[in-house]
């Protein structure tokens, strides 16, 4: 089944340290739920989150054709874009994070429940270095938004969602 980002929630934790390495899915899910987190406001698109290789390519003499080999594994750079609002706790954090060097823990909650269900939605989790905040003030018919560069360091841990 698709999920829709509509409604979608997006919180930033702290640096508390977790090793998506060494924990499964699961543990890393309990641990940042466990994380202080803060809902991020006004969020119009989250950016990129997962990972993909980096790809070694060379033409040996011989051959006419591009070899092509996955080789070390990187975790995905992206943006997070957010209508501007300074008073926002959760946009106060992410600017308090990109003065920051520490890797901060991600959430996303997918709305995939069914209304008034007890289930648990889709969940997302990630962990990034938060590395610009930069204001882009648009044109007269735009909004004023903050474009948040997010350096992903581990890949998106996804748990579906739980029907009760």
């Amino acid at each position: 089944m698709k999920i829709q980002t509509a409604r979608a929630l997006f919180y930033l934790g702290t640096t508390l340290s977790v090793d998506f390495d060494a924990l499964t899915d699961s543990q890393v899910a309990s641990a940042i739920d466990a994380d202080a987190l803060t809902l991020i406001g006004e969020v119009e698109n989250p950016g990129e989150w997962g990972g993909e290789y980096q790809i070694t390519e060379g033409v040996a003499i011989s051959d006419d054709r591009v070899q092509k080999d996955k080789t070390a594994k990187r975790a995905a750079s992206g943006n997070m874009i957010v209508f501007c609002d300074p008073a926002d706790t959760g946009q106060q954090a992410l600017v308090a994070a990109y003065r920051d060097s520490g890797k901060y823990n991600l959430k996303m909650v997918a709305d995939d429940q069914p209304a008034g269900s007890d289930s648990t939605p889709t969940r997302f989790y990630g962990r990034a270095l938060i590395t610009s905040a930069r204001v882009l003030p648009g044109t007269i018919q735009d909004y004023i938004r903050m474009n948040v560069g997010l350096e992903m360091v581990y890949d998106v841990v996804q748990r579906p969602k739980v029907a009760v």
